[in-house]
């Protein structure tokens, strides 16, 4: 798979819910863009995204659900 395919799926947006999938320097607008999300990370220097950020223009609701690897739960 090639990796520039990888940026399909960092989010995936369905009505009031964003889920967050890879962990990779990106930007997302939803809608309008009143929302706007900016995931930063020094990858591949150091294995942590360093800022997830939310931004908005109004008072819209978002659930954010995060995957969580699962070789996480396998660590010490």
């Amino acid at each position: 798979e090639k990796p520039t395919r990888y940026t399909r799926n960092i989010y995936y947006v369905e009505q009031d819910q964003l889920y967050v999938n890879l962990f990779i320097a990106s930007q997302l607008e939803i809608g309008n863009g009143d929302i706007k999300v900016i995931q930063n990370t020094s990858f591949p220097e150091s294995d942590k995204t360093d800022d997830l950020r939310f931004e908005q223009s109004n008072d819209e609701m978002l659930t954010v659900r995060i995957r969580v690897p699962y070789w996480v739960q396998q660590l010490p």
